[in-house]
């Protein structure tokens, strides 16, 4: 939950990028889940970005660019 995070969040992390992608139509993870996980952080001002794609619990093509274009970006 957001209060636990609020408790135990680490002050040296707060400001560690985060990239965080979800497949629309995963089975394994609700992608309802994921949002609330992703809004929880964004509320508590991590500097996070969300990205999904139309897939189930895997990769994608696009999402690797994405990864890349991240790690590229925070390194």
């Amino acid at each position: 939950t957001i209060e636990q995070l609020k408790t135990e969040a680490a002050t040296c992390n707060a400001q560690v990028p985060i990239f965080m992608a979800h497949g629309t139509m995963d089975t394994v993870v609700n992608p309802s889940i994921a949002k609330t996980a992703y809004q929880n952080l964004k509320q508590l001002d991590y500097p996070i970005e969300w990205h999904q794609y139309p897939m189930e619990h895997s990769l994608c093509l696009e999402e690797i660019e994405a990864i890349s274009g991240f790690i590229n970006r925070v390194f």
